[in-house]
């Protein structure tokens, strides 16, 4: 039986506008998720959830995000990755957006992937 690698973070941004148009607009944006991954020989799998903040002038939402992926190695260094995700913006009316995802992703160093191509699965945002 292989030993489990098991890997822990939190991952806080913030995206600042980089237009004069987006500035004049006040528009920002803030991130803050948890993830956890453990990977067992061959088979990885994910789990996180976060909240984030849109601000567009005077507008400003919030949403709640949750996902799950799992991966296997297919011919090293490419994977086969299986993603869930879904969100929930707080404004009234607002619908629920739920997508899968198939892809392949490249590791590109031991720490470091590159997502290669995705298929997504969604139903309409509303």
């Amino acid at each position: 039986m292989t030993a489990a690698k098991t890997a822990f973070g939190l991952l806080p941004f913030v995206t600042f506008p980089v237009t004069r148009d987006t500035w004049e607009t006040m528009h920002w944006r803030r991130d803050d998720s948890v993830r956890w991954r453990e990977i067992i020989g061959g088979w990885d799998r994910g789990f996180g959830g976060g909240a984030s903040a849109l601000r567009t002038g005077m507008t400003a939402c919030t949403r709640i995000f949750q996902f799950g992926d799992f991966g296997h190695d297919i011919n090293r260094p490419t994977r086969g990755l299986r993603e869930f995700y879904q969100q929930r913006r707080t404004e009234r009316a607002a619908g629920w957006v739920g997508t899968v995802d198939i892809g392949l992703t490249y590791g590109v160093t031991e720490n470091v992937q590159r997502h290669w191509a995705s298929i997504s699965v969604t139903r309409a945002v509303g």
